[in-house]
């Protein structure tokens, strides 16, 4: 792990960076491009990232000198959901790296507006010190909180390939057509081959979902306790972005479009081999750069399952659908389902999870009553590489 000096070395780098890029476009007389605002973001963020590590840095330094680290210690303070809850408007009685995450989450709800009562980054590192104080005692970022994993490991859309990242900025992501190359005579003039470069843009669509929390629970403070209501706050927001990616209904401009927005009606319940095999070859002719999967609702399922595509077989067998791998999710409209390379599929989450604790509401059922506010866009790099049917 690097220590402050650096870190301030590195600071100063970036900053070099920033000034050439801002430079240039002055000596150019011209705004910054497409490539150039991305790379400015990607070096303001990771100054703040910077800054971050130096402040948890010089707040271990303090504490050494305050004789608070007199021995090794392998053991960092626990951040409990449930004690976050029970205390947000008593911050006073968390622990101090509860604080520092709280404090995190703050600054990253910042960036989007989030104002609700406490705001929970997905992850969170904390210094800590392993060593004795004046013995070559070191301070290392280790993880102590981690909600992006569990909340995206059960998502079928993981599960089939997609990619799940943070950012807290837009982000645009540029696609290249691919090169061309040409047999040509020794002396031919060669066509211009280069390919040309577009690009898809992701940015915040704000998701909400509502989780009732008995506070007689939040008093509890076991390890099933914390659990079970992580397990709330989690399968609230992936049942959300499921069930809305997954659906009919029609894309706007306050949540990502889903998958069968705009899709011509065919029932699963009238659908032939041949209907299977066409939507296949309309993927595959666009040479994928993944094998396919299929990803269907538990009653395309079944009527698929019935249906034969020979004398001898039926369209799905042994958990696949024609020979491909296949997942069920009950998030699937109705009779649906999807054929395609999921592994471009990018799915961001901007800024940190917002909670909106309402103690009045539930009051008489000894409840809090959570509105979970979070901000996601999902969006195929290639969207003809996938295909859907209902």
């Amino acid at each position: 792990m690097k220590n402050s000096l650096e870190l301030i070395d590195e600071r100063n780098q970036i900053e070099s960076q920033l000034e050439k890029l801002i430079e240039t476009g002055k000596k150019e007389e011209r705004k910054l491009n497409d490539v150039e605002n991305t790379e400015f973001e990607t070096l303001t963020e990771k100054i703040k990232e910077i800054d971050i590590e130096i402040e948890n840095i010089n707040i271990e330094n303090k504490r050494a000198l305050n004789g608070e680290n007199k021995k090794i210690n392998n053991k960092m303070e626990e951040i409990k959901l449930i004690n976050l809850l029970r205390n947000y408007d008593k911050q006073d009685n968390l622990n101090e790296t509860e604080k520092r995450f709280l404090a995190e989450g703050r600054a990253q709800g910042a960036k989007i507006g989030a104002a609700g009562s406490i705001q929970l980054p997905y992850e969170y590192r904390d210094a800590v010190q392993a060593g004795a104080v004046g013995h070559g005692a070191e301070t290392v970022a280790t993880s102590t909180w981690n909600l992006l994993t569990p909340l995206y490991a059960n998502l079928v859309l993981t599960q089939a390939g997609a990619s799940v990242v943070s950012s807290n900025a837009n982000i645009n992501l540029p696609i290249y057509s691919g090169a061309k190359a040409y047999w040509e005579s020794e002396l031919a003039t060669v066509p211009d081959g280069t390919g040309n470069f577009t690009k898809i843009s992701l940015t915040p669509h704000r998701l909400s979902a509502q989780i009732i929390v008995s506070k007689q629970w939040l008093n509890m403070d076991t390890i099933s306790a914390e659990a079970s209501v992580r397990a709330d706050l989690i399968d609230a927001m992936h049942q959300e972005i499921e069930s809305t990616l997954c659906s009919r209904l029609s894309g706007d401009t306050t949540m990502p479009t889903p998958f069968f927005s705009g899709v011509n009606v065919t029932y699963a319940s009238g659908i032939t081999y041949q209907n299977v095999i066409d939507l296949e070859t309309n993927v595959e002719l666009l040479n994928p750069k993944n094998s396919l999967t299929a990803i269907l609702s538990p009653r395309a399922k079944n009527i698929l399952r019935g249906t034969k595509k020979n004398e001898f077989s039926f369209i799905y067998e042994n958990d696949k659908l024609d020979g491909i791998n296949s997942l069920t999710s009950t998030n699937v409209l109705n009779r649906g389902f999807i054929i395609g390379d999921f592994s471009n599929l990018k799915i961001v989450n901007f800024g940190p999870i917002d909670l909106v604790i309402d103690p009045y509401t539930a009051a008489g059922e000894a409840a809090l009553k959570i509105t979970v506010n979070m901000w996601v866009d999902a969006k195929f790099v290639r969207p003809t590489y996938v295909t859907a049917i209902v």
